[in-house]
């Protein structure tokens, strides 16, 4: 699997109307459980219709991930490795993507390049098999 491929369990924003293209995500993430999925009160929809969730640090503060200080980046770790979200869009010239670094001791490896929450997602679960979630 591709860490840009949707898998069940990812999150999309809210579905895309005709009135405002640029309307993503007010406060409301949706869960992928199929080939469809199903807004509240709307009938359900195919994934296309569903952005895909930009990385924003307000965002990754709503997750399992760890906030570190001294570089502003979020990090998990899994056995001896530790990898870090680096927000600081800065820093790679990159404003539209985040870096994930591993690192072992003194040893740090850029390992990928991700742009949208789901990327994220399946990178992590792909790495740890553990799953990244959302507290709402």
């Amino acid at each position: 699997m591709q860490i840009n491929e949707l898998r069940i369990g990812n999150y999309l924003g809210k579905r895309i109307n005709s009135h405002n293209q640029h309307e993503h995500i007010k406060e409301k993430y949706l869960q992928v459980t199929g080939k469809f999925i199903s807004d509240c009160c709307e009938y359900p929809t195919l994934l296309e219709h569903h952005p895909p969730i930009p990385l924003t640090e307000k965002l990754l503060k709503m997750t399992n991930l760890q906030k570190e200080i001294l570089w502003n980046s979020f990090s998990f770790i899994d056995g001896m490795v530790k990898y870090y979200i680096d927000i600081n869009k800065e820093r790679f010239q990159n404003k539209y993507s985040c870096e994930v670094i591993a690192t072992y001791g003194d040893i740090q490896l850029a390992i990928a390049t991700v742009k949208y929450f789901h990327e994220l997602q399946n990178l992590i679960h792909s790495l740890t098999g553990q799953e990244l979630t959302i507290k709402e």
